[in-house]
């Protein structure tokens, strides 16, 4: 009874991964992001499926400009499978993201302590798991202003707002009354 339980025990997170995989496939990322979490705590068997967990919440976190915590994931991916690589058709910045990771190398994966297969650092990880070299220096935290989508929709919204106001006031006035009989031909 005992080895059932523990067995049953060690592939609980086979479940939440199969529905964080179909989150993906649907373009749900908060959903991804959950899922992985779940399995990566509900423990997982093989180290394979740990790579899979971790590049899955990776994905998620880049996905929502969370690149410290992508990269994170990724380095804790690499921690399992070493030689993992992302699909054919992964984007430009997540194929960036997994060459930072392999130049800061591989996090090794915390074992719980809980009985069981061992299972990795919980997600809310990136001040635990960058070492004090690391923290500020080793992640960029952010992304220069000019690749930002925010700062181009205010440049945008502004420049509209100066073109509107020109033309109202470089508009001729029409005398009140009129049909602008003097000025239309």
């Amino acid at each position: 009874m005992l080895l059932t339980a523990a067995m049953l025990h060690s592939g609980a997170g086979l479940v939440p991964l199969a529905e964080a995989e179909q989150a993906l496939v649907e373009g749900r990322f908060e959903a991804v992001r959950d899922r992985a979490i779940e399995a990566l705590e509900g423990g997982l068997p093989d180290a394979l499926e740990r790579a899979r967990a971790h590049e899955l919440l990776g994905i998620a976190e880049a996905a929502f400009g969370r690149e410290a915590e992508a990269l994170v994931a990724f380095r804790l991916m690499l921690g399992h499978a070493p030689g993992h690589v992302l699909p054919d058709r992964a984007s430009p910045k997540l194929i960036a993201l997994l060459e930072r990771a392999r130049e800061l190398g591989p996090l090794t994966p915390v074992a719980s302590g809980a009985p069981g297969p061992a299972t990795s650092t919980p997600p809310g990880f990136v001040s635990a798991a960058l070492g004090p070299s690391e923290s500020a220096a080793g992640v960029q935290q952010g992304r220069p202003l000019l690749s930002q989508w925010w700062f181009w929709g205010a440049v945008g919204a502004v420049g509209l707002g100066a073109g509107i106001a020109t033309w109202q006031l470089a508009r001729p006035e029409l005398a009140r009354g009129s049909l602008g009989a003097g000025v239309l031909r």
